[in-house]
C-alpha cells in the first residue's frame, strides 16, 4: 500500500499500525486534505464513492478549501443526502 507509506500524509502516525478498512476515515480524509492525484486514485479504488463522499462531508478539520473542493465534487451525493 504505496500511499500509506508516504511520509507526507502519514508523518504524525505509526504507518505500520494503519489498517486500511479500520482507519478507513481518517485514512480518507487525510488523503481528500493532502493527497495527490496518485494518492485520491487509489482512495478510489479502495473504498467506494459514497463512503468516500460520506467522510469529505462528515470531516470535522477539514480546511475550507479541500471542503469546497470535495463538496463540489460530490455534489449530486451532498444534495440527495446520501453521502
Amino acid at each position: 500500500m504505496k500511499t500509506l507509506r508516504k511520509v507526507a500524509l502519514f508523518w504524525d502516525v505509526d504507518r505500520s499500525q494503519l489498517d486500511v478498512e479500520e482507519n478507513a476515515d481518517f485514512i480518507i480524509k487525510r488523503i481528500l486534505e493532502r493527497g495527490d492525484a496518485d494518492d485520491v486514485r487509489w482512495m478510489f479504488t479502495q473504498y467506494e464513492r459514497p463512503r468516500i463522499a460520506g467522510v469529505a462531508r462528515r470531516a470535522r478539520g477539514l480546511d475550507r478549501r479541500s471542503s469546497n473542493f470535495w463538496a463540489h465534487h460530490f455534489e449530486d451525493e451532498y444534495a440527495s443526502g446520501n453521502a
